[in-house]
């Protein structure tokens, strides 16, 4: 049995989920350990220095959001000869955690401080406190690490006799209070989009922003990117033709509210009892589940998170592609389905209607499951080129992050204002 225990806990994802389990089950559950204060002291280090704030940076956290997140302040440190990641969440991290920051520091926060690259894990952060200089400038990446970059520059400003509170970017992806309904959660990040004037403002996509401002929040300056395919799956975009099957492909996570699982599943098995002879395939990517029955023999397989070569694969092969996103960011799966040729169905959300964008994508204005099924029959028969030729906003989309080095030197000229006043 003890040898079954030590080889179980050899695997990091396993020891890493029981450490999380475990620290968890420590917590009150009348506190929300997120935004416990990161407390300051104060650093010899007194030059510019850029400070990325994200949940964790091992290898199996990057996703998405924080690989975004990570490519933006790479561009920004290019200003900077000193720059850190600081993890809120994670409370520990070495090397092989993530080796593609193989040249950088880790330090813990309560060793003294340094120049150069740093990374310090600060999700253990009771009693203890981050060394801040007065050159330092912050980037918070979601709702929490907004929080903690407000309390930081607060404090900064009086330790150091600042003129006033200094401005730090907050790179907005998403509408986050929608993740927890009608809740203290919910409170807290809906708080952080009013910070205002102390706020430069990065959104993915200039339809969120544009959502945001509808909303009335305003911010001291706002800058948008729009999406772009992932570099390595844009090289995979041309790989060997494996040739279109009559194929459904689901972005399906179960986990994650916002992509509405159960109505993509009411909707399948809606079409599939409308065709019961129907002669396709279905296939869920994203997160692992179990095969789910369609009616009439149909399945709908789940694959599971893919490499990006398979996830390439999965795209080459099929026709159809449904992804849901019930908020308003544009989310990226709909548009990498569209730029590898798929005819794509997915939701509007007020303002966000991806349906202008190409005429591979559907986007249902009202959605359940019947018009869900409906829209497969539309798409199903619609016409498109098969290349995509003459669709302007794929061709951009195939390209690359050069947005980001657009908005570089206007916001670093937005935080670096008065730097040292």
């Amino acid at each position: 049995m003890r040898w079954l225990v030590r080889r179980v806990l050899r695997n990091k994802k396993i020891r890493n989920y029981l450490r999380a389990a475990y620290l968890e089950a420590q917590t009150p559950k009348e506190m929300i350990p997120e935004v416990t204060t990161l407390e300051l002291r104060e650093s010899p280090l007194q030059e510019g220095r850029l400070n990325l704030l994200i949940p964790a940076l091992s290898v199996e956290y990057i996703f998405g959001g924080i690989n975004t997140a990570l490519e933006i302040f790479h561009v920004l440190r290019k200003g900077f000869r000193h720059a850190r990641i600081i993890l809120t969440d994670q409370r520990i991290f070495r090397g092989e955690d993530n080796p593609a920051f193989g040249d950088w520091q880790i330090r813990d926060l309560q060793d003294g401080d340094g120049e150069g690259l740093q990374i310090i894990a600060a999700g253990d952060r009771e009693g203890k406190s981050l060394a801040v200089g007065k050159g330092d400038r912050f980037i918070a990446t979601a709702w929490w690490t907004a929080m903690l970059a407000e309390g930081l520059q607060k404090r900064q400003t009086k330790r150091y006799g600042l003129y006033r509170v200094k401005k730090f970017v907050y790179l907005i992806q998403d509408f986050e209070p929608g993740f927890y309904p009608w809740s203290a959660r919910y409170a807290l990040a809906a708080s952080t989009y009013k910070y205002g004037e102390k706020v430069v403002a990065i959104f993915n996509t200039a339809i969120l922003r544009d959502y945001f401002e509808g909303e009335g929040y305003r911010f001291s300056t706002k800058y948008a990117f729009e999406p772009y395919l992932n570099g390595r799956l844009r090289a995979l975009m041309n790989g060997r033709s494996v040739g279109r099957r009559r194929q459904i492909l689901v972005y399906g996570r179960p986990s994650v509210e916002r992509n509405a699982f159960q109505l993509i599943v009411m909707g399948l098995r809606e079409w599939v009892a409308r065709n019961p002879n129907v002669e396709w395939s279905f296939v869920s990517v994203g997160e692992i589940h179990e095969d789910i029955p369609l009616g009439s023999g149909r399945v709908l397989r789940s694959v599971g998170k893919l490499s990006l070569d398979g996830y390439a694969r999965i795209l080459r092969e099929s026709t159809i592609g449904i992804s849901l996103m019930i908020s308003p960011h544009p989310s990226y799966p709909p548009l990498e389905m569209a730029a590898f040729g798929l005819k794509v169905i997915t939701n509007q959300f007020k303002g966000k209607d991806l349906s202008c964008l190409s005429d591979r994508i559907y986007s249902i204005p009202n959605i359940d499951h019947i018009s869900l099924a409906d829209a497969i029959d539309t798409m199903q028969e619609r016409e498109v080129a098969p290349d995509g030729s003459g669709d302007a906003f794929l061709a951009k989309f195939g390209t690359n992050n050069a947005d980001f080095e657009k908005l570089r030197d206007n916001v670093l000229r937005d935080i670096e204002h008065d730097a040292f006043s």
